[in-house]
C-alpha cells in the first residue's frame, strides 16, 4: 500500500511559504518516505453508491524542500486527480480559518473515513477557539463577553473603558478593533474612541453588523503593546513559546498583522495552566495547538491550524549553534508517524 498522506489545506498559491507551518510538516513527512496528496475543501465528496460509501477529494501530489530561513518550497508532480481519502495513511486537517460552514461540513465529512485524522474533526468542531477557554481555564480569561446585543456590548464598554472587539470564528487578528470610551490611556492603529452613548452604539451596531455570529469582546489588556506569547503544544506536551511583538503604534501580535518574535521564558504557573490545556487538548484529539497569553490571562486556544512552528523551529537554531537537526519538524513527523503505527 503507498505511504500517502493527505493534506486538507487552503490553496498552495495562496500560503506564505516562508513561515507555512503546513508545508513544514509536510517537507518532514516527504522526507521521511511519505507522498504527500495536497487538496483543498470544496473538493470534498461523500457518496454511497451501491451500498458502499466513500469519501474522495481532488487535489494534487507534491514535493517539497525546507530550506532553514528561506521556508518551504513546494511543486506540483501529478495531474490534477481524485482520491479516495480511506486508502491514505493519515489526514492533516490544516484548512485556516473562517471556521464557516464550509469548514463545519468538512469535519463532518472526515468521520466518515477510517483512517487516522490530525487534528480530530470532532475535536476542532467542539473546541472552538475562542469559547474553549471558558471550558478549561475560565480563571485565566480576562474579562470577556460573547454577544450581539448592542446594550451588552454598550455597558461592558463602559465598565471597562477600552475594549477589544473580535469575530468569533476568524484568526490572525482579522476584523478585531479596539473601542475606547471617553478616552484612552494610549492610541493605537485599528482604535475608535466614543465620547457618548449614542456614538458609541451605533459604532458597535455597525461592527457587529458585519459578522452573521457573535463576537468576542475583552477588557484591553495594557501588557499586549509589549508583546503576547504563544505556547506551541505538540502531542499534549510543550515544545516552546515565543513573545509576539506589535508593531509600532499597533495592539495585535499575530505574525500576519507585522509582530515580530522574540525568545521567552515561561514561568512555573504559566507551565502549569497550559500543561492542563494540553493534556485536555489531547484527549480530545488535539495534537496540534497554540495557546496565546497576555500578561496573566488566556486569550485563544488555537486548535484549527495553528502556525508560528517554522519561527520557532528558526529559533532553536539560533540558539543550537553547530547542531542541524531540526527537533520541532522531528516531533511533528514522530507525531504523525506514532499515530500511524497505532492505527495498524
Amino acid at each position: 500500500m503507498r505511504k500517502i498522506i493527505a493534506i486538507q489545506g487552503d490553496p498552495l498559491e495562496t500560503l506564505k511559504i516562508r513561515t507555512d507551518t503546513s508545508l513544514f510538516l509536510a517537507d518532514g513527512l516527504y522526507k521521511n518516505g511519505y507522498e504527500i496528496f495536497w487538496y483543498t475543501v470544496d473538493t470534498m465528496r461523500l457518496s454511497s453508491l451501491n451500498g458502499k460509501k466513500s469519501l474522495c477529494a481532488r487535489g494534487y501530489f507534491i514535493k517539497l524542500e525546507y530550506v532553514l530561513y528561506s521556508g518551504t518550497q513546494w511543486s506540483r508532480v501529478s495531474d490534477l486527480q481524485e482520491l479516495h481519502l480511506d486508502e491514505v495513511k493519515c489526514i492533516l486537517l490544516r484548512q485556516d480559518p473562517p471556521f464557516n460552514m464550509l469548514y463545519i461540513t468538512s469535519t463532518f465529512l472526515l468521520e466518515h473515513v477510517d483512517v487516522p485524522i490530525i487534528n480530530s474533526p470532532r475535536g476542532v468542531r467542539n473546541n472552538s477557539e475562542k469559547i474553549f477557554p471558558f471550558s478549561i481555564a475560565v480563571g485565566y480569561l480576562p474579562n470577556t463577553i460573547i454577544t450581539r446585543e448592542v446594550g451588552e456590548i454598550l455597558s461592558f464598554l463602559k465598565k471597562h473603558l477600552d475594549v477589544v472587539l473580535k469575530p468569533l470564528y476568524e484568526y490572525s487578528g482579522h476584523g478585531a478593533i479596539r473601542m475606547s470610551y471617553g478616552k484612552s490611556e494610549s492610541h493605537t492603529t485599528n482604535q475608535v474612541v466614543y465620547k457618548d452613548d449614542e456614538e458609541a452604539a451605533n459604532g458597535i451596531r455597525k461592527y457587529i453588523d458585519g459578522f452573521a455570529e457573535h463576537v468576542v469582546v475583552q477588557a484591553f489588556i495594557s501588557a499586549i503593546l509589549s508583546g503576547d506569547k504563544r505556547v506551541f503544544v505538540i502531542d499534549g506536551e510543550i515544545v516552546g513559546a515565543f513573545s509576539r511583538i506589535p508593531s509600532s503604534g499597533n495592539f495585535l501580535a499575530n505574525i500576519y498583522q507585522g509582530a515580530s518574535i522574540a525568545a521567552v521564558k515561561l514561568t512555573d504557573s504559566e507551565i502549569a495552566m497550559c500543561d492542563k490545556i494540553a493534556r485536555k487538548l489531547k484527549e480530545d484529539g488535539i495534537f496540534i495547538a497554540g495557546i496565546d497569553l497576555i500578561g496573566d490571562y488566556i486569550t485563544e486556544i488555537n486548535v484549527t491550524s495553528p502556525t508560528g512552528f517554522v519561527l520557532l523551529e528558526e529559533m532553536y537554531r539560533e540558539n543550537a549553534k553547530n547542531d542541524t537537526a531540526l527537533p520541532i519538524q522531528e516531533r511533528l513527523v514522530k507525531l504523525v508517524s506514532s499515530i500511524i503505527d497505532t492505527k495498524k
